[in-house]
C-alpha cells in the first residue's frame, strides 16, 4: 500500500458491518475495492504505449457495447437517445444500481488512459464521501459501466451528474479543452433482489474482452471489481 493509501486508511472507525470505514476529513471509503490498483504507475512510457495501441483498435473496431434484456440482466441493442432517458428516476437507498452513461457523440475519450484514470478516481471519491458504495465499474474508450449500491440521504441522478460534472472539469483541464465531454442523461437499472450482484460485475469487467480492445481484462487497465485482487 502506498504513502497516500496509508494516509487514507489512518485514523478510521469501522461502521456496522457493511465493509465501510468513517474518517474525519475523507467520510466513507469501501475497503473492499483495491483503489491502489488504479493508482498511477511508476512506468509511464508503458502506459502512454497501451493507451496508443487502445486508441487505434477502438478507431478502428468502433464496436459498440449494448446493454442486452433484463433478463439477461444487461443491455438492449438500440441503445437509448438521450432525449429518450428518463428525466425522473425514483432512487431507493440501499439499492444496487446499474448505470451506463456515454461520451458526447460516442468520442473515445479515454482510449486516453490518463483521462480515464481521472473517471475512475472520481468513483473513488463518490465512495470515499458516502455517496456510493461501489461493486464493479469499467470505463470503456467512450462509455462508463458502474455498479454500486446509492448510499442513504443521496439522489441517484445527483450522484451521476456530480461524477460527470467533476470528471469533465478534470479532463478538459489535462486536455486544455472546454464543453461537455459527456451524453446528457444515463441508462440505469435497479438490481433486482436475488441477482448475482458478482456475476453482473463480472459481466461488466468484460466489456474490454467483447470489444475486441483486449485478450484478458487484466490487461485493460481502467476496471474494479470488489471480488477480485488486481
Amino acid at each position: 500500500m502506498g504513502a497516500a493509501s496509508a494516509a487514507i486508511c489512518s485514523g478510521r472507525k469501522k461502521i456496522g458491518g457493511s465493509g465501510f470505514s468513517c474518517d474525519s476529513n475523507l467520510g466513507c471509503r469501501n475497503k473492499s475495492i483495491l483503489w491502489e490498483r488504479l493508482q498511477p504507475r511508476s512506468v509511464r512510457a508503458e502506459k502512454r504505449l497501451v493507451a496508443a495501441a487502445l486508441a487505434a483498435i477502438y478507431q478502428e473496431t468502433r464496436i459498440r457495447i449494448d446493454f442486452r434484456s433484463a433478463e439477461n440482466g444487461l443491455m438492449s441493442k438500440s441503445w437509448p437517445n438521450s432525449r429518450a432517458l428518463r428525466k425522473y428516476r425514483f432512487s431507493e437507498t440501499g439499492r444496487p444500481y446499474l448505470i451506463t452513461t456515454c461520451c458526447r457523440d460516442r468520442e473515445p475519450v479515454f482510449s486516453d488512459i490518463r483521462l480515464g484514470e481521472i473517471v475512475a478516481d472520481e468513483i473513488r471519491i463518490s465512495d470515499c464521501n458516502c455517496k456510493t458504495y461501489t461493486f464493479a465499474f469499467v470505463v470503456m474508450p467512450d462509455h462508463l459501466h458502474w455498479l454500486f449500491e446509492l448510499r442513504p440521504r443521496h439522489d441517484l441522478s445527483e450522484v451521476v451528474r456530480c461524477l460527470k460534472g467533476r470528471s469533465s472539469y478534470r479532463v478538459n483541464t489535462v486536455r486544455q479543452l472546454s464543453g461537455a465531454i459527456w451524453q446528457t442523461g444515463f441508462h440505469d437499472r435497479a438490481v433486482r433482489a436475488g441477482e448475482s450482484l458478482e456475476t453482473l460485475g463480472n459481466y461488466i469487467i468484460q466489456n474490454p474482452v467483447r470489444a475486441g480492445l483486449v485478450r484478458n481484462v487484466d490487461d485493460y487497465p481502467l476496471w474494479n471489481m470488489m471480488w477480485r485482487r488486481g
